[in-house]
């Protein structure tokens, strides 16, 4: 009945090892996975923001061909201007709040891996049990089998 015991306890810090080390190895690969969201969302931030700087500069350019060739200027050129230029600032600021958004999401989730995480750590401590209950299980199981068996403390 004692080796059972011992046995049963044995497999269960087996088995909470295995456990443990599986919850690690999740929350570096998912670590891993968020660090190259948030690198890729940051990449794709920049080029796109570089993108509408280029686009405000080449309708910038083109208004002031055309004002020129026409031999225009005043007030309306000078709001076709103004316009692109808000324009490019606009775009500009969506493609930080999306990315600034993005990598909020990649954090949340990050936080919610190490709440998985903790949680699994302390179903394998839960599995694994006391050493110090572990052992008093398998004294007592040793005395419930030495009774059962007919033996009789003096």
């Amino acid at each position: 009945m004692a080796g059972g015991t011992a046995m049963q306890i044995g497999e269960n810090q087996d088995y909470a090892g295995a456990l443990m080390d599986n919850a690690a190895t999740s929350l570096k690969i998912g670590n891993e996975a968020r660090y190259n969201q948030e690198t890729e969302n940051n990449q794709k931030a920049a080029l796109d923001a570089l993108e509408v700087q280029r686009a405000t500069m080449r309708r910038i350019a083109t208004a002031e061909v055309s004002a020129g060739e026409a031999g225009v200027g005043g007030n309306s050129v000078l709001r076709d201007f103004m316009v692109s230029e808000m324009q490019g600032a606009h775009d500009a600021g969506v493609i930080e709040t999306t990315r600034s958004n993005a990598n909020k999401q990649v954090r949340l989730d990050a936080k919610a891996a190490r709440a998985q995480y903790d949680s699994q750590i302390d179903q394998a401590k839960n599995i694994a049990g006391n050493p110090l209950g572990n052992a008093l299980q398998i004294g007592t199981a040793g005395v419930s089998g030495y009774v059962g068996a007919g033996g009789k403390f003096k």
